[in-house]
């Protein structure tokens, strides 16, 4: 047997370097938006096949990549990269709140693992990850540069008054006043200029979100600078199933998802809720009787366009109804209110309604979407329970003595139809067909960023979901 014949193999492969990079040359603050540039070259014997990789920038206490780290973003790169050339990449990024102290900002060219860590080596993971395989020069693709961060003093944002008023009405509105102040040795960050302050009720003055009563909230927009503050009028509508004392608290920059607010605080997270100074005294008036008398309507009325109903209210209790209160107006098939009749309209009353006293409401809206045929029209006057009428609830609603002819514009078959809709506006079309018949429909807008439905039913008019009050 002769010798076997030798071939000459040479490595030729990618190699991706990070060959500068540029920090600020003044030291930035904690939170504070930094730009980032970097120049990545191949310095590789051949051109990358790949044509798409990231390059990710960490912040790190010391000179390597470990799980430990702070990813702060990345930025990608489109192409190939040719043997001995170079690309530049240039990113912002804002550093994390609340550090101080001595750090190495990481470049990783072609970094494709994810943004959290295990414990494997960092050869193992970009070998096996890395989009532009580099073979026996993968480990040379992290440069650090050393930058210095100052702490940025934060803010501290307290409730420092919350002023209501001693008594209030079960289901009326209440009206309070706070203050939210900072009291923090820094500003509130720009980029955390929007937060929302949280109203509840509690039985005593500990504030336990999960138990105590919600009541609404106040999104607050702009910046608070060190030692400023800022005063809220806010009227909130109160339960109807409360009776007794309780403490009004005010959250500011409520805890989201995690234990802090949108603003960055420190140490000074847990001071951000006060209780009112003393409780409010929710009490329960003496009881009225509400009742709806008469109801005017036309004879008959299009699917979709607009009506006019009105209808008189008297109290027939002993004592006034107080305060303010809703009425709502349903369209129904039968003379009995149920959750499948749609609603109309809600109209708001406000003042005070003295014994046999009445007033009469007006409602001018569009008819919803509704098969041909006869309706009635039903009108529950305080339909929030509002005003307290003891015993006398359940007599609220009363159905319209005439009824109401809906009608629907019937669509011709071949004829274009032009019409307008707004914004979450319905529109019903009647369109009669012989058996046999197959029918198509094209909706055509000029609207480009519009997205129209269209929904079709044989016999009635096609269901979707409803409000029921």
């Amino acid at each position: 047997m002769g010798n076997s014949p030798t071939v000459s193999v040479t490595y030729k492969e990618a190699d991706l370097e990070v060959t500068n990079l540029v920090v600020p040359q003044t030291s930035p603050t904690s939170g504070q938006t930094i730009s980032v540039n970097w120049k990545v070259t191949n310095t590789g014997t051949r051109d990358t096949r790949e044509t798409f990789w990231l390059d990710r920038v960490y912040l790190s206490r010391d000179e390597s990549l470990d799980f430990n780290d702070t990813l702060l973003g990345e930025f990608a790169r489109r192409g190939s990269l040719k043997q001995g050339e170079f690309y530049r990449g240039s990113s912002e990024f804002t550093l994390p709140d609340g550090i101080d102290g001595d750090f190495y900002l990481l470049v990783f060219t072609d970094s494709n693992i994810s943004k959290g860590y295990s414990r494997l080596t960092y050869e193992s993971v970009s070998q096996t990850l890395a989009r532009v395989p580099e073979f026996q020069d993968e480990g040379n693709n992290i440069t650090a540069a050393p930058i210095k961060v100052t702490l940025q003093p934060p803010a501290d944002l307290q409730v420092t008054s919350v002023i209501i008023p001693e008594r209030a009405t079960t289901g009326q509105s209440l009206n309070v006043r706070y203050t939210v102040e900072n009291k923090g040795t820094g500003d509130t960050p720009a980029r955390q200029n929007r937060w929302n302050d949280l109203i509840y009720l509690s039985r005593d003055e500990f504030l336990d979100e999960k138990s105590d009563r919600y009541l609404g909230y106040v999104e607050h927009t702009g910046g608070l600078s060190a030692g400023s503050k800022h005063t809220v009028d806010k009227t909130l509508q109160l339960p109807t199933d409360l009776v007794g004392s309780y403490y009004v608290f005010v959250i500011t920059d409520a805890p989201q998802k995690n234990v802090r607010g949108v603003v960055f605080e420190g140490n000074d997270e847990g001071n951000n809720a006060k209780p009112s100074t003393l409780p409010l005294v929710l009490e329960l008036p003496p009881p009225a009787d509400l009742q709806v008398d008469e109801i005017t309507l036309p004879s008959s009325a299009k699917s979709g366009e607009e009506v006019k109903i009105s209808w008189k209210v008297t109290n027939y209790g002993d004592n006034p109804a107080s305060g303010e209160w809703s009425d709502a107006v349903y369209l129904s098939t039968d003379a009995i209110w149920d959750i499948n009749d749609r609603l109309i309209g809600r109209v708001s009353h406000n003042g005070n309604l003295a014994k046999n006293a009445d007033y009469t409401s007006t409602l001018t809206a569009n008819l919803p979407p509704a098969t041909p045929g006869q309706y009635r029209i039903i009108v529950r006057s305080d339909i929030f329970n509002q005003v307290y009428e003891a015993d006398k609830e359940a007599n609220n609603r009363t159905t319209s003595a005439d009824p109401l002819q809906v009608t629907v514009e019937q669509l011709q078959l071949g004829v274009a139809k032009q019409t307008t809709l707004s914004t979450g506006q319905e529109r019903l079309f009647e369109i009669n067909l012989q058996a046999g018949q197959t029918l198509r429909i094209n909706l055509n807008s000029d609207a480009n960023e519009a997205a129209n439905e269209v929904f079709v039913r044989l016999g009635q008019a096609p269901g979707r979901p409803h409000l029921i009050y």
